[in-house]
């Protein structure tokens, strides 16, 4: 698990749930509303989305912003 911020963790697991959902670069672009060249700069992990983005992205996924961040490897939020 990282503790760094996701600095190391966003990118690759971008790249994971967009490859295991087996969607191209370009449709996952479409449905964030954000340009083809800046969803592979996050995955290239040479810029990182804003919060508001991040969200979406979980949203999409049905994963928590944790997992994506690299704080959890659970993909799901535990309830309370």
């Amino acid at each position: 698990m990282s503790n760094n911020g996701g600095i190391d963790t966003l990118a690759p697991r971008l790249r994971w749930l967009r490859e295991d959902t087996g969607m191209l670069r370009v449709d996952l672009a479409r449905k964030l509303d954000i340009t083809y060249q800046l969803y592979c700069e996050w995955e290239r992990g040479r810029r990182r989305p804003s919060y508001e983005k991040l969200v979406k992205v979980a949203d999409f996924y049905g994963v928590s912003l944790d997992y994506l961040l690299g704080r959890t490897d659970r993909r799901i939020a535990l309830t309370k």
